[in-house]
């Protein structure tokens, strides 16, 4: 999600297509994983010896798989370095591959989904201040940050908590 809003603050015009057509959100979300994918750098060990894209891999060797490279492969994407919620869908490794797919992977989209639609009918024009990112060469992604929410929605109820869960004041939830 915070990769979510990072990248939809860093591109107006996609933050606007999506705030109108919310049916957008998932696969902008699968873009953002592609584009920006957390999990950059992953180590592995060679099980059999084996040759790769004409390179010989012996049992026992480490290798380093570099998704964000993967995702932004040219052969695979057109103009992979643009961030573009039209692009064709295609599988990517945001979220790993095979025996390492993350567990997650269906609530992630899910809370991403919910949390964006929300975000997105009260404060269609937020931006995000002093964001700063993990110093990691393995994960790549906001420690902190602030969401401004710029003009409200017409008609949204406020800003507050409430909004954001889509619920109004009460004595149970104020």
């Amino acid at each position: 999600m915070s990769m979510c809003l990072v990248a939809l603050d860093q591109h107006p015009e996609q933050k606007r297509l999506v705030a109108t057509n919310p049916s957008l959100i998932p696969a902008m979300t699968e873009e953002v994983l592609r584009w920006s994918t957390i999990a950059q750098v992953l180590r592995r060990h060679v099980v059999v010896d084996t040759e790769l894209a004409g390179s010989r891999l012996a049992a026992g060797d480490v290798v380093y798989l570099v998704l964000g490279a993967a995702n932004r492969d040219p052969s695979r994407w057109p103009d992979a370095d643009r961030f573009d919620i039209s692009r064709a869908p295609k599988t990517h490794l945001g979220f790993g591959h095979g025996a390492h797919l993350c567990l997650g992977i269906h609530l992630a989209r899910l809370e991403a989904r919910i949390g964006l639609e929300r975000l997105l009918a009260v404060a269609p024009d937020f931006r995000l201040r002093d964001v700063s990112f993990h110093g990691t060469v393995g994960l790549r992604g906001p420690d902190s940050g602030t969401v401004v929410p710029g003009k409200a929605a017409p008609g949204s109820p406020s800003l507050g908590v409430s909004a954001l869960n889509a619920r109004p004041p009460s004595k149970e939830n104020p």
